[in-house]
């Protein structure tokens, strides 16, 4: 649709400048991510930013804030994404436990006994169920959104979470992007993310300004940030940088959790997904490529000055990971089959 209409004004006007404001540089298309800015894309290159962390020095974000007393919390490190998001089947084995689920209701409630709107993350639809039953138990007035309900419905209970009817609004999948309730002084996350962009939309609900409130609350629940002002200080993918400092715009996403990586990147730093690694011989745990010894059995590993293994026909080479592939026209409408690969290392049999 975008294009359509950029392309009937270029007809009536060729010197037509295109400038564009977006919260996030970068789309999510068939599973792939790529940046708006760059050659062959609609923007050539991004003119200015600000991020996160600036504008709350500036005073035109709500300050974000996360509760010091530990609390009890979902493990969804077993679960893996499937063409890039996690399955209702996998999350609903992690939030079956209706023990923690209850124990996590409680905590929130005990949190948010002082805010006025608490917006609520659930994973699937049972388990928002599940949240939405212990939030009436608890005698706590509570609405909910998913992505199936009736226009009618849905702004019904928009409206009745606005204008204060319902203090907890639990949602699946919907209130990521674009809702604007400036009001929102609690956002409790009982979901795992896909994405680092995915959870700082999440948090961005809640840092609007509101003279109802100083700050916001941040509850994760499912472990999505080990520190919220790492996650903020580190948001854009434009701050990810060559060898020679320069920005790179060629990036991947990790199969694991959809975060952004440079291409040389040996690790993914959100999960820890290894595009390179180097595997122990006694165990078949993988490594850094530059680990002497395993992390998982403490056995020695190959030296990492030498190539990791040695290939039938006698040449070294490094053992990595495809991340993409693709099958397209090359020469003389010959298909070719590309991989990518998490990081191409020197001596790499492809």
């Amino acid at each position: 649709v975008y294009m359509r209409i950029i392309n009937h004004i270029l007809k009536e006007n060729n010197k037509c400048r295109i400038l564009g404001l977006s919260g996030t540089p970068f789309r999510l298309y068939n599973g792939k991510t790529s940046l708006l800015t760059g050659n062959k894309r609609l923007f050539r290159k991004c003119v200015d930013a600000v991020y996160i962390k600036d504008l709350l020095k500036l005073g035109y974000l709500t300050k974000p804030v996360t509760p010091h007393d530990s609390h009890d919390s979902y493990d969804f490190s077993s679960i893996d994404m499937k063409m890039g998001k996690y399955q209702d089947k996998d999350l609903n084995k992690v939030t079956k436990n209706e023990r923690l689920t209850k124990s996590i209701i409680r905590n929130i409630i005990g949190l948010c006994v002082n805010r006025n709107k608490v917006l609520i993350f659930g994973g699937t639809l049972q388990h928002c169920e599940e949240i939405q039953s212990y939030l009436h138990e608890f005698g706590e007035t509570c609405g909910y959104i998913d992505g199936k309900l009736t226009t009618s419905k849905r702004k019904q209970v928009l409206k009745e979470f606005g204008n204060g009817n319902i203090k907890y609004l639990v949602n699946k999948n919907v209130l990521t992007v674009g809702y604007d309730e400036p009001a929102i002084d609690a956002i409790a996350i009982l979901r795992p993310s896909e994405s680092r962009s995915l959870i700082i939309q999440i948090i961005g609900r809640g840092l609007r300004l509101h003279e109802s409130k100083s700050d916001c609350l941040i509850c994760d629940y499912a472990h999505n940030f080990t520190s919220l002002n790492d996650l903020i200080d580190n948001e854009n993918v434009s701050s990810i940088r060559t060898k020679n400092g320069e920005k790179n715009s060629d990036v991947i996403q990790c199969p694991d959790c959809g975060a952004l990586c440079g291409v040389n990147k040996h690790r993914c730093p959100d999960c820890g997904f290894y595009f390179i690694s180097k595997i122990c011989g006694s165990c078949e745990s993988e490594n850094s490529v530059s680990a002497r010894h395993c992390t998982s059995c403490g056995d020695e590993l190959i030296d990492p000055n030498i190539p990791l293994e040695i290939s039938p026909s006698g040449k070294e080479f490094f053992r990595a990971k495809v991340v993409n592939s693709s099958l397209s026209s090359h020469i003389k409408n010959t298909k070719c089959l590309r991989l990518d690969y998490g990081r191409i290392a020197t001596g790499f049999e492809g």
